[in-house]
């Protein structure tokens, strides 16, 4: 918590719901939530080998893709 910034409080305001109610909603669409966990997972283990290769030309092209879809969403 030392080093979040100023948009860290709202960026994480679900994790202030109720734990009930995303437990229900996390099993009962289960199949999605894990698919898109392997999906997660993957895309940080590709970031990590990038970083590990000292590989800025593929981790530039993957944060610009990720900058490009932040800037989509208006």
């Amino acid at each position: 918590m030392n080093f979040s910034g100023a948009g860290f409080k709202d960026f994480t305001r679900i994790a202030a719901s109720s734990p009930e109610i995303w437990r229900d909603i996390c099993l009962m669409n289960r199949e999605n939530v894990v698919q898109m966990l392997d999906r997660y997972l993957f895309s940080l283990n590709r970031f990590k080998l990038e970083l590990v290769a000292n590989d800025g030309k593929r981790l530039e092209k993957h944060l610009k893709i990720a900058s490009d879809a932040r800037r989509g969403l208006g």
